[in-house]
């Protein structure tokens, strides 16, 4: 006969412990996006430019 549900001890284990943290976990954003988010995007605006006044000045290439 097997054991009733609550006379089964109360012990956390260590897999739902590392289950739980894997589900909060993928719950958060990513820091990899964040950086991303965060980047100035200055830089490419004038790298932009850059290329299309070369592109004005040389309209054959």
């Amino acid at each position: 006969m097997t054991k009733h549900v609550l006379d089964r001890p109360k012990t956390r284990s260590d897999g739902r412990l590392l289950r739980a943290t894997r589900i909060e976990k993928a719950d958060k954003p990513n820091l990899a996006t964040l950086a991303l988010q965060r980047r100035n995007r200055a830089r490419l605006h004038g790298q932009r430019m850059k290329s299309f006044a070369n592109l004005a000045r040389n309209p054959q290439t």
